[in-house]
């Protein structure tokens, strides 16, 4: 039962995901993404977090490119930096 609380389990349109947590717990145990937007991925962050780490970026939602001056929100998100660039 507790390897259960290690992995989330991610039903896609090809199948299903084993996706290894980024802390052990009981939530999103079991979820179907299918169908979710952005804003779904959004409201799961732990989820989100982990489908990055596991290296299945395929399974989130495709956005528009960001900026290259928006990328410092990218790299902070995953703990590479702390704010934005200072202006020149």
């Amino acid at each position: 039962m507790a390897t259960l609380g290690s992995y989330h389990l991610v039903r896609t349109s090809s199948g299903v995901v084993w996706v290894s947590r980024v802390a052990i717990g009981w939530n999103d145990l079991f979820v179907d993404v299918r169908e979710w937007r952005a804003e779904d991925w959004r409201q799961h962050p732990q989820l989100s977090q982990a489908v990055l780490r596991s290296g299945r970026r395929d399974l989130l939602p495709q956005g528009p490119r960001l900026h290259p001056g928006h990328q410092w929100a990218v790299r902070a998100f995953r703990g590479q930096q702390d704010g934005p660039p200072e202006r020149q």
